[in-house]
């Protein structure tokens, strides 16, 4: 992590970089009470295990007062992070500014002594209305949403326990943010995700990529789903439960279990420095990978030393590949190998973890913070290593200005239909 200044005009900004940065952290001025405790989720390979934290380790869909579907979470590694140190006040401090343009306010309420069998899972009822409702323990659940009456209704539904409004505790996220260094403009993020866990999840890992490189232009991408689900979703409150379970099922089979967890949870991302993001991914079947790019790769552990593949990155390009591949490269090669190959040079990793990067195929280029920048062959290497390093020259100003084109404050509609009549009416003559 960069050891920055960062001034911040959000409590929950400054507490997730207080959480996974070594930087200073100040609070611009006194606009939000400083709570004793923040809670948000982060990727579990992000945040000191010393941490107040909860293991995220299933999933439940809600339709109304009624559980689903439930299913173990698969790969993403989630916690529930609760920080409980202050944030100082200062005003006039050098460092980096980063401002909170629009928020996106979740209300948030917590249960206490309540015994329950749902212990670290977290349920979402995938509405617009989005709720999420946490079990941290045995004992507590809480309940973010971002309209008040939702949250009221959800926690009586759950527990026949009426709430007053008025004990809300509001929480506000930041869906746009800038990036300044002396006034001076550096970048802008937009944050795409609508619910609190996946608003938490995509501000923990931009904010991780900004730390190690805060001239990062990087995009990122609404939550990745297949059309199928999100038509899905719009419309299973309508059918009978029996049948919503059966199609859940069907489509945690066709997306895979991995990916459909991601999907739900909201936390199917990708961080991207092109100019354009695919709604949704072409020809996944005939993927080389299980991680495309945009993604960051799971933590994956290191045989007989206590580190991570992570440990291994250093700033600037990490190629990560087979020990028998027989790569070459300047870069910092990572080779990796299992105990088959345990006569040849490199890290020896699980046969699970080797074939879920599927490095008998292909190989990877990625950044500090584990993104994969570039994934191909090994046949390919060279050439892609080649191409992955030009820079775009265009001839075209008006293919420049289309790639350039910003489509945020655009809003889609149908075309009007248009009717041509005539009077009187005459004959078409032959």
């Amino acid at each position: 992590m960069s050891n920055k200044n960062y001034i911040v005009d959000n409590l929950i900004v400054g507490t997730i970089l207080k959480s996974i940065s070594k930087s200073s952290i100040k609070l611009k001025n006194k606009i939000e009470k400083n709570s004793s405790s923040s809670y948000f989720f982060v990727p579990s390979s992000l945040i000191d295990h010393k941490s107040v934290m909860t293991q995220i380790d299933t999933y439940g869909i809600l339709n109304k007062n009624k559980l689903l579907f439930r299913e173990p979470i698969i790969r993403e590694q989630i916690s529930y992070v609760k920080f409980e140190n202050e944030i100082n006040y200062q005003n006039e401090l050098h460092g980096l500014n980063i401002i909170s343009n629009q928020n996106k306010t979740f209300y948030f309420y917590s249960i206490e002594n309540f015994f329950h069998k749902y212990e670290s899972s977290v349920f979402t009822n995938l509405s617009s209305n989005n709720v999420n409702i946490i079990f941290p323990n045995k004992t507590t659940i809480h309940f973010y949403s971002s309209k008040k009456n939702i949250l009221k209704k959800y926690i009586k539904k759950l527990t026949n326990i009426v709430v007053d409004e008025k004990f809300f505790t509001e929480v506000n996220f930041p869906s746009e943010i800038e990036l300044r260094e002396n006034n001076t403009l550096i970048n802008t993020y937009e944050l795409t995700n609508k619910s609190f866990l996946g608003l938490s999840y995509q501000l923990v890992q931009l904010l991780n990529l900004l730390c190690s490189n805060p001239n990062l232009n990087i995009k990122v991408s609404e939550n990745q789903n297949h059309y199928l689900n999100t038509l899905f979703f719009s419309f299973y409150k309508f059918f009978p439960s029996f049948l919503s379970n059966f199609i859940f099922k069907f489509l945690l089979r066709f997306n895979g279990s991995d990916i459909f967890s991601k999907q739900i949870l909201e936390v199917n991302n990708i961080f991207t420095s092109e100019n354009y993001i695919f709604s949704n991914s072409i020809d996944d079947d005939q993927s080389i990978s299980n991680f495309k790019i945009g993604e960051f790769l799971p933590k994956i552990f290191i045989k007989s030393k206590n580190k991570s593949l992570k440990d291994l990155l250093i700033d600037g390009v990490n190629v990560i590949s087979s020990s028998n591949s027989n790569i070459k490269t300047k870069d910092n090669l990572i080779s990796l190998k299992t105990e088959t190959h345990k006569n040849l040079d490199g890290h020896l990793i699980s046969p699970s973890s080797f074939e879920l990067l599927n490095l008998n195929d292909c190989f990877y280029v990625v950044s500090k913070d584990g993104l994969v920048l570039l994934v191909d062959l090994y046949k390919n290497f060279k050439a892609s290593m080649k191409a992955s390093q030009l820079k775009s020259k265009y001839s075209d100003k008006k293919q420049k200005y289309m790639d350039a084109f910003e489509v945020k404050n655009f809003t889609p509609s149908i075309p009007r239909p248009s009717f041509n009549f005539r009077w009187p009416l005459s004959l078409k003559k032959q």
